[in-house]
């Protein structure tokens, strides 16, 4: 049996894949939360200040990507739920199945997703010169 492009095997793969990743980023999320509420805050000069906020700072930008990484699985389970899993949105054609078994999450081919930086970039610009 197939579904879409992908076999039964290679989509239950898939799937199991992102499941485990899901749990992964809670996990890492969870353990994140509590390392930032219990992080001892001791400022006795400007450097441990400084550094302070180096470590705050970094925890931030790993907590944003954990979220943003995990908002990326979530859409891609509900695409295995509704049959568009595996095809590229800026290409409307199959993501190639290597690039899903590297990045399940993933909703672009390689081509899609230069496509869609490039596209970025030029509206970057165009915010950036208005």
């Amino acid at each position: 049996m197939t579904i879409g492009f992908l076999n039964t095997n290679l989509f239950n793969e898939l799937k199991s894949q992102l499941f485990e990743i899901k749990q992964t980023l809670l996990d890492q999320s969870m353990a994140l939360k509590w390392e930032i509420k219990n992080h001892d805050r001791l400022h006795s000069d400007e450097f441990d200040l400084s550094h302070e906020q180096t470590l705050e700072n970094q925890m931030f930008i790993d907590q944003q990507r954990i979220r943003s990484t995990l908002f990326e699985v979530e859409l891609a389970l509900e695409r295995m739920a509704n049959g568009s899993y595996g095809i590229c949105e800026e290409l409307g054609e199959p993501i190639q199945i290597e690039r899903l078994k590297l990045i399940p999450y993933t909703r672009f081919s390689i081509e899609g997703a230069e496509l869609k930086e490039i596209e970025n970039k030029h509206m970057h610009r165009r915010s950036n010169s208005a």
